[in-house]
């Protein structure tokens, strides 16, 4: 079966290793194949056609098929979540959001006062006070518990900075693996006509073949030579994503052309409300939201106790500079109300109620948001797993149409451009099997980052 052929290896037999040179080629010097491709030792080869043509290899799925993959995104996920300034930035707000909550803590405790003053006689007043709260109407254990939301909020805040950069750099990884593939094919194709360009050559001196001939040949190559330049520029393109995303240079030499047979088998038998039950479980978006609405929610009961009058135990010392007086100790209790000018304490109060609806709100549709990315991904996943097989019988088909072909076009019986236009069948088949591999490479990969999952820190269950 098609589908159970590996994408990644259907590109070409070719297999000279990725040059990480200086220029913005991915081909080493001086090679006429194309890219390096993951060694896959157990996978056998079950169909190898003729020369320069298109090979397919036939498997079981096997670990060794998403070993690779995970190693190389988990590497460069790791590296740019433990040191992208996103990341840095979010956790300075966890670290502030702790002193809050310490501040918040302290509260409980009395607060010291002191007040000097001056009498029109040129004698000081001094007063200092200690004042311990006694009764606030849960104000205080409100601003306690908006304090300790607000820490957690913030923690979550630095996952949900994680999976946005993994998102990233999942997104450059797959731009990298189409044009890896893509060149691959343009090489291939490459390949091809330079044969085709000398048989057409000994033909012409031989006087069975116009002139012409040539100049048609000639166009095709410098279109895929123009082809393989602007994929070597999508390629250095995404390596220079990476790169930023990373904190570091990513070299071609680090990174593989991928299968997305697993991925394929994988979206055959598994399903996709698995990842959403687990998004809305685990995710960090969510969760921070979920932070948020306590953070509201206390924001508004400490609203509310305000609007009522709190008692307090006072301990006063006054010591005054006048002759004749004495320093005068006193404890008391205090009622205190504040309602704020123009008795602006109920409005803040109803703003909070206004305020946890709203991001109540933003929770829905953040989760409504969230549903809907893993359903795309997963229908995109599907529909690439079952394109998969069509996109490696088309390059078959083709491979097998181009060398049919050059016999009949020796034989008189296909004129020469017709072979030409077949080759470019061929290369058009290679480059839209290599989008399909991109794809089914990094989508399952990407399910775990949407669904909630920290595939770079080795949970993959």
């Amino acid at each position: 079966m098609f589908t159970q052929a590996v994408a990644g290896e259907a590109l070409s037999a070719c297999t000279p290793a990725i040059n990480s040179g200086s220029g913005t080629s991915f081909v080493a010097p001086g090679s006429a194949g194309g890219l390096r491709l993951s060694p896959l030792s157990e996978f056998k080869r079950n169909v190898a056609l003729a020369d320069n043509s298109c090979q397919v290899y036939s498997t079981t799925v096997s670990e060794s098929a998403t070993s690779g993959l995970a190693q190389q995104l988990d590497a460069l996920v790791k590296e740019t979540v433990r040191s992208h300034p996103n990341v840095e930035s979010r956790n300075g707000a966890v670290n502030e959001a702790a002193y809050g909550l310490r501040a918040a803590e302290l509260q409980y405790y009395p607060a010291p006062s002191a007040q000097v003053s001056q009498r029109s006689d040129g004698t000081h007043v001094t007063t200092l006070q200690l004042t311990q709260p006694l009764w606030t109407w849960g104000r205080i254990t409100a601003g306690v518990d908006a304090a300790s939301s607000q820490k957690q909020s913030a923690e979550f805040s630095v996952l949900e900075a994680q999976y946005g950069l993994a998102l990233n750099v999942v997104s450059a990884y797959q731009t990298l693996q189409s044009s890896l593939g893509r060149q691959k094919a343009s090489n291939n194709n490459l390949e091809r006509l330079l044969s085709l360009e000398a048989l057409v050559k000994r033909r012409i001196a031989q006087g069975a073949s116009p002139l012409s001939d040539s100049y048609l040949i000639s166009s095709r190559l410098d279109q895929s030579r123009s082809e393989l330049a602007n994929e070597q520029a999508n390629g250095n393109s995404a390596l220079a994503q990476l790169s930023l995303l990373a904190g570091r240079e990513v070299t071609a030499s680090e990174i593989e052309l991928q299968s997305g047979v697993a991925a394929s088998e994988f979206f055959n038998h598994e399903n996709e409300e698995q990842f959403v039950q687990y998004a809305l479980n685990n995710h960090p978006v969510l969760s921070r939201f979920a932070a948020d609405i306590e953070v509201a929610d206390a924001q508004q009961r400490a609203q509310k106790a305000a609007l009522w009058p709190s008692l307090a135990l006072q301990a006063q010392h006054t010591t005054t500079t006048a002759p004749g007086t004495f320093d005068n100790d006193s404890v008391f209790l205090t009622v205190q109300y504040q309602p704020g000018a123009g008795l602006s304490s109920f409005a803040q109060a109803q703003a909070a109620q206004a305020r946890v609806q709203s991001v109540r709100a933003l929770r829905v549709a953040a989760e409504r948001s969230l549903v809907q990315s893993i359903r795309i991904e997963w229908q995109a996943g599907t529909a690439a797993s079952k394109r998969l097989g069509n996109a490696l019988a088309n390059a078959k088909t083709a491979a097998e149409v181009l060398e049919s072909y050059k016999r009949l076009f020796k034989a008189g019986k296909r004129s020469w451009y017709d072979v030409v236009n077949v080759a470019r069948d061929l290369v058009i088949a290679e480059q839209a099997l290599a989008e399909v591999n991109a794809q089914l490479v990094v989508t399952r990969y990407k399910l775990d980052v949407l669904s909630g999952k920290f595939p770079w820190l080795g949970n993959r269950t």
